[in-house]
């Protein structure tokens, strides 16, 4: 699972991602957020059952307030399917079903 996990700081760290990379999954949060804590294990679970070229951005907020403001972020967890450098689906909230949601949208991308 790490080989797919990279974690985005700077917005030339996110830029360079999102273009280098076809199909990313980005996740937002904050090491005081509660429901980014609760949801965790279920997105790990997530990340593992997807293709190697997958790839899955962690940015914490706190840290990255160029890439929370590129991606208008308004709450916390965030997660985004960006294919080709474009935001394609948006998940904001600790709801299970929108989070596989998410993943199941991606993984259709790639049939």
């Amino acid at each position: 699972m790490e080989r797919n996990i990279h974690v985005l700081v700077t917005i030339d760290d996110y830029n360079k991602f999102v273009y280098k990379y076809k199909y990313v999954i980005i996740k937002a949060g904050a090491n005081w957020c509660g429901p980014c804590k609760r949801i965790k294990d279920l997105f790990n679970s997530l990340v593992i059952n997807m293709p190697g070229n997958v790839k899955v951005g962690i940015i914490d907020i706190d840290n990255s307030a160029d890439i929370k403001r590129k991606l208008n972020i308004k709450g916390i967890p965030y997660m985004a399917n960006i294919v080709n450098g474009e935001v394609l689906d948006v998940v904001c909230g600790a709801k299970d079903k929108d989070i596989e949601g998410l993943f199941i949208k991606m993984k259709k991308r790639l049939e």
